[in-house]
């Protein structure tokens, strides 16, 4: 705990202070997580074909690919994406004939769970109001985490999934959706009072009921990956928390579903 505790202190203004001055110190943060994540998620799904291993270098490198035109030409990521898409066919045909559909199948997914997604992250930089779907993220996922953490470890009886992650708990998961549920509706209120974002209070009630079972479906998909390949943690490079892929789950998570949340919504707003 302490650990966790000083990584915040140090790390949590550091994030924060990069996406709200936003430009190239929100890039080169994501261009971190995702460079960190992709190498994480390579040296996991490698312990399921070590007989054929991704390389990370070229994950990354793809990793990059997508980044760059999230942040230049956000119209266009999904024909890079695309294209992508037929160029690991391809390459995963010629190369390695008669393996596992496995091997492409991890590679195409490893890229659209990480790049495209984080990309997402800066994405809503050159939205109308996205900055303020932006930081919802954060609500969402953190209190989520907190509140599923310390109600789990007070109250906590039933395993919410214990073949999974077997520290969490139905009274902690039940807690983490309770709690978010409230910041969520506290959130809106500020923004309707101090920023002239005047959704109806019933829309954040379900945001932040429907956010914080996806975030904690994201954070058990990932746990799933890691019991897979038998790994305690994705890496280390988050002091006391594991690797970016054991921080960031939920957020990788809950980004497309405020993505689409903006779409429906904006307008209303």
């Amino acid at each position: 705990m302490a650990k966790r505790i000083i990584t915040a202190i140090v790390g949590i203004p550091v994030l924060f202070g990069a996406f709200y001055l936003g430009g190239y110190f929100s890039l080169a943060v994501c261009a971190f997580l995702i460079s960190f994540g992709l190498i994480e998620y390579t040296q996991a799904v490698n312990h399921l074909m070590e007989d054929t291993p991704i390389q990370p270098l070229v994950m990354v490198a793809m990793g990059w690919i997508i980044l760059m035109f999230a942040k230049f030409d956000y119209y266009s990521l999904m024909t890079i994406f695309m294209a992508l898409f037929l160029t690991t066919m391809i390459a995963e045909v010629l190369l390695y004939q008669k393996r596992s559909i496995a091997r492409p199948a991890l590679v195409l997914f490893g890229l659209f769970y990480i790049p495209t997604l984080l990309s997402l992250l800066i994405v809503f930089e050159t939205l109308d109001k996205g900055q303020y779907y932006f930081w919802l993220v954060f609500v969402i996922c953190y209190t989520t985490d907190t509140a599923a953490y310390f109600i789990g470890k007070k109250f906590g009886k039933r395993k919410l999934a214990q073949s999974i992650s077997p520290n969490k708990t139905v009274a902690g998961a039940i807690g983490g959706i309770v709690f978010c549920a409230l910041f969520t509706i506290l959130y809106g209120l500020i923004l309707n009072r101090y920023f002239q974002v005047t959704l109806p209070w019933g829309v954040y009630l379900a945001v932040g009921i429907i956010g914080s079972l996806i975030a904690q479906m994201g954070d058990l998909l990932a746990s799933l990956l890691k019991r897979e390949a038998n790994i305690k943690d994705y890496g280390y490079i988050i002091y006391g928390h594991g690797g970016v892929l054991d921080r960031f789950d939920s957020i990788i998570a809950v980004l497309p579903f405020l993505y689409i949340v903006y779409v429906l919504t904006n307008g209303w707003a």
